[in-house]
């Protein structure tokens, strides 16, 4: 059944009624089923449209207070995958929006973690009921920590905080005149802090509760150790990657035998997406489909190779080579030799994808695959390739390097654009940031075989994370 809450809103006019507009509903749907497993898209939802119709009135009424979403916005995903809120942060205080889908609004429900873990506990705590179908919310009703630890009652099967309607101030404009008259207002119950988890207990935790059997993960073990692993921003981002599994991770190794995940493709393959006719300046290339066939172009090809002085030529000539001399014997001793002489590392590594390409069987081919990475959804027409390009070495090691740059339609990359290396723990261990005139950034190390690592490209609070085994 879809409510009116515009009509309820004016039934209480001291309720806040605000609307979220269809095709940001849209994004939202599409969005929280990329980053949430379905037990948890539901509430995500609401907290997602909750968010985006709060945030702007609270930025319309307020616009001398910082106003944003704590602790980012790019954190959300992993606190809505486990449990139901949204914190705001208004100057000094924090705001917890308790989005609910229900028409019942006999009392405010606040999970435990909102309440009791002492760096999520909130000043004010505001219910609001969402009607998922059109994109309305209403704000009905607030408290404060203080009010809902005295007065509320807990449920400890559901591990909530309950606080009826009428203990509730339904008026908001009350919570803004209460801070002007009474800024130094007690808001906060103390809490006693959680007890310290070792790596070893997290570990266990995360083993156990990432896996997505675990339908409330919140609830399967005692209070003060899921407290405590939340309490930790590394754990409890690494339970969300766990409980999503939806991030695949890609093989590396099986690149060589020409097998690749879906959404890796050729660099042509990209710039035919893209509709452009150059990806990056930096590397040379561009659309050889006209040159497959042109195997009269070889020996001009291997001419420029033996007499290049310039790094540009050579790259362009060494991309052809690769489509257009297949299982060409001089072209092959000529890209062989390349690969051990050049001391440039783009013309070596250039050399061994342009091997792979014509003789995949060599010891020394190497492989490149790149993928789009957009990052739009929250920043405007924000598009940019990561680059993977591999290189077999002795013992089993794979030279890997990264490359990413923007598409054909921008010249520079935006200004601080993060290139990060993650290890499987999730420490960073390589990081690249751009500057304001830089059309790439790149990083580079090797593995070995079995090695897991991830690599993220960020831009503010907005993040893409592909992980990848060797």
């Amino acid at each position: 059944m879809n409510l009116d809450l515009n009509s309820l809103a004016l039934a209480d006019p001291m309720n806040i009624c605000l609307d979220v507009s269809p095709a940001i509903q849209n994004q939202i749907c599409q969005q929280i089923q990329s980053e949430h497993s379905p037990t948890s898209c539901y509430q995500a939802y609401l907290n997602q449209i909750c968010l985006n119709a709060v945030l702007p009135w609270l930025q319309e009424e307020y616009e001398t207070q910082e106003i944003r979403a704590w602790p980012s916005t790019a954190a959300l995903p992993s606190y809505w995958e486990v449990v139901n809120g949204t914190a705001v942060t208004l100057g000094e205080i924090r705001l917890l929006l308790i989005p609910s889908g229900t028409i019942d609004l006999s009392e405010i429900r606040v999970p435990q973690e909102w309440v009791d873990i002492p760096n999520w506990a909130a000043d004010y705590y505001l219910a609001a009921q969402v009607e998922p179908d059109s994109g309305q919310v209403r704000i009905w009703g607030y408290c404060t920590h203080r009010h809902l630890k005295t007065k509320g009652s807990y449920d400890p099967s559901e591990r909530t905080y309950c606080l009826d309607e009428s203990d509730m101030i339904d008026d908001i404009n009350a919570l803004w005149v209460a801070r002007q008259l009474c800024p130094d207002e007690q808001t906060r119950s103390p809490l006693v802090p959680l007890p310290a988890l070792s790596s070893a207990q997290a570990k266990n935790l995360l083993l156990r509760l990432g896996n997505q059997s675990i339908v409330m993960p919140r609830l399967a073990v005692p209070f003060e150790q899921w407290g405590a692993l939340l309490d930790n921003g590394v754990w409890q981002q690494r339970l969300y990657e766990r409980r999503l599994e939806r991030r695949q991770q890609v093989n590396l190794s099986q690149w060589f035998q020409n097998i690749y995940e879906a959404g890796w493709q050729t660099v042509e393959e990209i710039m035919s997406t893209l509709g452009t006719p150059e990806l990056n300046p930096a590397y040379g290339f561009r659309s050889a489909e006209h040159d497959r066939e042109n195997s009269s172009a070889i020996p001009a090809l291997l001419k420029l190779l033996q007499n290049h002085r310039d790094k540009s030529t050579c790259l362009r000539a060494t991309d052809l080579l690769g489509h257009i001399a297949n299982d060409n014997k001089e072209a092959i001793t000529a890209l062989n030799n390349l690969l051990h002489t050049t001391k440039d590392d783009d013309i070596r590594r250039q050399a061994a994808v342009s091997l792979g390409r014509i003789d995949p069987g060599n010891s020394a081919a190497g492989t490149r695959r790149a993928k789009l990475i957009d990052l739009g959804l929250l920043i405007d027409d924000c598009r940019v390739v990561l680059m993977v390009t591999l290189m077999p070495e002795a013992e089993q090691r794979t030279n890997i390097h990264l490359r990413v740059s923007p598409t054909g339609q921008q010249t520079y990359l935006p200004p601080h654009l993060q290139l990060v290396v993650l290890d499987e723990s999730g420490e960073t261990v390589l990081e690249a940031q751009s500057r304001s005139t830089d059309n790439s950034i790149q990083l580079g190390f090797r593995g070995d075989r079995g090695d897991g690592f991830s690599v993220k490209v960020a831009l503010g609070d907005v993040s893409v994370t592909e992980d990848f085994v060797i």
